[in-house]
């Protein structure tokens, strides 16, 4: 958790007193006036805070979760009963965000929630619609020349967000009359200079996305040449998890853990950090967790350049800034809805013309700019079970209030794609300019190295590493997609840790205050 001054200490206690306050003066009201009474509340009496805080506060409810899921069709990949995607990946307060649904009902309903941590219960509705009318549309053949599958179905509804939604993970939970149930993701995403700034991996999810039949990985359709699709599109709904992509495998443990010790943070998706030079900056830290394997060349640019100007990163996850991918418009010409990456320079049209803005992995010709340049190792390999997290730098002030000693483990948390340093030939990369007088590896310090076995019987190693730019920026790279999984055990019991979640409160702590010391955990 994080470490609090005493006058942090008190300002949390008088939030807690007036939320225990509001809480009791709802109880006492009937049920339908419930949400009214809550807006009264804070309305006239304002809780302090920082607005994740005093949204959490608030009463979560475990209704969005899915109970009766419509079935996917394995031809396709779609989902028979309900499905939609949503306009934009992100929308700001404000502004307007519009839903396309398939369904074979004609009416269905619409609960929305925020993604959270609300006392354990994981989400707070924050509106519903009901009785909106529903159509059945057919699912699009993937394009021969390129695969991409785009559903372009017209909107079923559209809601103008408040201002007083808090910046966050949202889901769309629809119903169709017959009581089957989908999800659709969407960020409400905030430029203020919250101390944390989290990116929803949302290119990763369509990169992964095989609904339609195609993805860049594969090609259920049987009708590619080469097997798997070089553009996909935001344009269709999510085949993992019911539509809501995966977010819940690797992002949802950490919001869980980050809202429920109340730290102040913000949420954008992928294409926030590619659209705009400055949304990354002003923040203590920004947060890239789980599986964020697929960045363009303007994320990767602008990230870059907060580090640049002080802006810490936390990098809790694997795989991570591996693929570059470019943005092109739509069929209808709305710019960025559909993501490109051809995985082979000889195939990609701008090879030999923009060297620079070709679709290989980061570290590959003719790009040749290896990821662990910026995050300090990179991806190796991937392993069919989890493995300990082992202990090689205890001394390092991430290790304080652990009682951790070197080759001490974390059960579970390496998995299931891993990273490492890589300085050996054959396979030697740049390191990061840092400051000089870390240990390790040309001033990175290697935090863990963690033996592994890698799902092609290879013998390896797991790092995690930190080091510290030029500009005073602290860089953590976890090197591992299941390091979210040992601060909230929605995912797995088995490899929470009060260790991993003490090693990340330090981090942050450092962000925002730059104290070695270690955090205070509750």
């Amino acid at each position: 958790m994080k470490h609090y001054t005493h006058s942090r200490t008190l300002q949390l206690l008088l939030t807690m007193l007036a939320i225990v306050i509001m809480v009791f003066t709802v109880q006492m009201l009937p049920t339908g006036q419930l949400k009214t009474a809550n807006a009264a509340a804070l309305a006239q009496k304002p809780v302090t805070g920082n607005p994740i805080q005093r949204e959490n506060l608030l009463p979560g409810t475990p209704d969005w979760r899915i109970t009766n899921p419509s079935p996917l069709d394995p031809r396709s990949n779609s989902y028979v009963g309900i499905e939609g995607y949503s306009s934009v990946t992100s929308v700001a307060a404000g502004n307007t965000i519009s839903f396309a649904v398939n369904t074979n009902t004609t009416t269905f309903n619409a609960d929305i929630y925020r993604l959270g941590w609300y006392q354990g219960s994981g989400a707070r509705l924050e509106q519903t619609l009901s009785g909106l009318a529903g159509h059945s549309y057919s699912i699009p053949a993937p394009r021969s020349r390129d695969g991409l599958v785009q559903a372009n179905w017209p909107s079923a509804f559209a809601i103008t967000i408040p201002s007083t939604w808090v910046s966050g993970e949202y889901l769309v939970k629809l119903t169709n009359a017959n009581g089957l149930q989908g999800y659709i993701p969407f960020e409400v995403k905030s430029f203020r200079k919250s101390d944390f700034v989290f990116i929803h991996s949302v290119n990763t999810d369509e990169a992964y996305n095989t609904w339609g039949g195609t993805s860049l990985y594969q090609d259920l359709t049987q009708r590619l040449a080469v097997g798997r699709a070089y553009k996909v599109s935001f344009d269709r709904p999510f085949s993992q998890f019911y539509g809501a992509g995966h977010i819940f495998y690797w992002e949802y443990p950490m919001i869980r853990w980050l809202e429920k010790n109340g730290y102040d943070v913000s949420y954008i998706s992928d294409l926030d950090a590619n659209n705009s030079s400055t949304i990354l900056q002003g923040h203590h830290g920004v947060l890239v967790v789980g599986h964020s394997e697929y960045w363009s060349g303007s994320m990767r640019s602008h990230l870059q350049a907060a580090i640049s100007s002080g802006v810490n990163l936390g990098a809790f996850g694997g795989n991570q800034i591996y693929w570059q991918v470019r943005y092109e418009s739509s069929s209808t010409h709305v710019p960025n809805r559909v993501m490109t990456c051809y995985k082979d320079a000889s195939l990609d049209p701008l090879n030999n013309i923009n060297n620079n803005a070709v679709t290989v992995e980061w570290r590959s010709q003719p790009v040749t700019n290896a990821e662990q340049i910026l995050l300090g190792s990179m991806s190796s390999s991937m392993v069919s079970q989890g493995y300990p997290w082992v202990v090689n730098n205890a001394a390092s002030w991430v290790f304080a209030g652990t009682n951790l000693q070197n080759g001490d483990s974390i059960p579970g948390l390496v998995g299931y794609e891993y990273d490492r340093v890589f300085t050996t030939v054959p396979f030697a990369y740049p390191t990061p300019t840092t400051i000089t007088g870390a240990d390790g590896v040309d001033g990175v310090e290697v935090l863990s190295a963690s033996p592994v076995t890698d799902t092609y019987n290879n013998a390896d190693v797991s790092n995690s590493t930190l080091y510290t730019a030029p500009g005073g920026a602290r860089v953590f790279n976890a090197g591992t997609i299941q390091w979210s999984w040992g601060l909230d055990d929605y995912e797995s019991a088995t490899a929470l840790s009060t260790a991993a979640q003490q090693i990340t409160a330090n981090i942050l702590h450092n962000f925002v205050t730059g104290s070695t010391t270690a955090a205070t955990l509750g």
